[in-house]
């Protein structure tokens, strides 16, 4: 399992929350995201150096990756 950091952005891209996820990649991680802050415009996923892993609208999140 590998660490990734998973930031949730408003829409001027503001944190407003970050947490770190123990998954095997980065799917995994946003999957484990229990929730989205309210406000949350993106959420973007860092690898364990800090590298940009991926990024998903909260839209899609909400949509498609939540109700697996």
């Amino acid at each position: 399992m590998l660490n990734y950091t998973v930031r949730q952005l408003d829409a001027d891209g503001n944190v407003l929350c970050e947490i770190t996820i123990e998954a095997t990649n980065y799917n995994s991680a946003l999957c484990s995201l229990p929730s989205l802050a309210e406000g949350c415009h993106k959420i973007i996923v860092f690898n364990g150096e800090g590298e940009k892993a991926g990024e998903v609208g909260a839209g899609f999140w909400q949509q498609r990756i939540r109700r697996k």
